[in-house]
Order: structure tokens, then sequence, then C-alpha cells
């Protein structure tokens, strides 16, 4: 909830809309996929007041973060980009793998009817035509310190892959992301953030 906060207070971007959502995994949990809409006020609150945490876990580390990235690659209109040609940011807070994106589980969740599979790289293009894209993964998760899923998220994503050690700076570590492509000083947003 002090997302919205934040960015104001560090004026990292102008006017910022957020969408705020919740992931799961398709093959095992009740609800895959939860999203909002883009807000700017309070109503982020009732959002997130309304995010159902299942927490059950299938134990094979994947999530349908893919899910997620279909949903924001090919179901979201943002003006940044539409009448000013600048990118949205979408930061997935998370600490498992994801999938190539199934077109049963799109199906299913989503309701697009695909003609076949679509491997995850694909989907992390269309993402980056329309996002700056980041993977957050922050300490004292499950799978923060697995050498299988760094990996897997570092090669693909590279710098766009965060290792977080204090979770509770995660706002401020979105903030400080967004300075950076903004092109304010990092260093000193980064200071006087804490971090």
């Amino acid at each position: 909830p002090k997302l919205l906060a934040t960015l104001l207070q560090r004026d990292c971007l102008p006017h910022p809309q957020i969408l705020f959502g919740a992931i799961g995994d398709v093959t095992c949990d009740d609800v895959a996929l939860q999203v909002g809409q883009f807000e700017s006020d309070i109503r982020i609150d009732d959002t997130l007041s309304k995010i159902f945490i299942e927490g059950g876990g299938g134990g094979q580390v994947y999530e349908s973060y893919e899910l997620a990235m279909y949903f924001m690659a090919r179901h979201t209109s943002i003006d940044c980009l539409e009448k000013r040609d600048k990118k949205g940011y979408l930061f997935i807070i998370g600490d498992e793998c994801a999938r190539d994106v199934s077109k049963d589980a799109v199906k299913e969740v989503i309701g697009d009817a695909l003609q076949s599979n679509i491997p995850l790289k694909e989907v992390i293009e269309e993402v980056l035509e329309k996002y700056e894209l980041y993977y957050i993964i922050p300490n004292q998760t499950s799978y923060f310190n697995d050498n299988r899923v760094n990996k897997f998220w570092k090669d693909l994503l590279g710098e766009r892959f965060i290792k977080l050690d204090n979770p509770d700076l995660v706002c401020e570590c979105i903030a400080t992301l967004i300075a950076a492509n903004e092109g304010q000083d990092v260093v000193k947003t980064a200071k006087s953030m804490g971090l």
C-alpha cells in the first residue's frame, strides 16, 4: 500500500498509475492470476484488499509468471506508451521460475484462444515492447538462495533480475529502479531511500 506514496514522495514519475495483481500456479492453485486496474489514488488499497492470497504452493519451484506477462503484453493499454511513446514499468515480485505460455492455461485463465504455446522468451520480448520489466526476488522467500531460480531469471533478464536483501525495501527498490530509468541521480535517490 505504500508504493504510490513512495513514488510520489521520491518524485520518480509524474502522475503514476499503478496496477496490482497476484500470481499463483495454474497447475495446482485455484487462483492462478488476479489483476486489478490502473489507479492513481486510494482505490489502489481497495484492489489490494480484494486480492486472494492462496498460499498453497505445489513444491515444484514454478509459478505462472508467464500468464501475468502474457496478460500485461496483450491485455493492457497504457497512456504513457500510446500518447507519449514512453514505456511503462512492470515489476514482478516472486521467488520461483516460470514456464512457457501454455495455450490451454491461457484459455482457462484469460479466455484467449491461441493456436500454440508461446515460448517464455517471446512473451518477455512482447512485454519489453511496452514495459521496462524487472523481476525482484526478496530475501526471506522460499527460493531466495536457490541457484536454479537465480540462474533462470538472470539468464532471461540479466540486470533486470534483482535480488533484494531487505524485503522491507521493495517500494524503495522499485522507486530507485524507476529513477534510474528516468535519468535521475540514482546514487542520491538510493541514499535518500536507505539503500
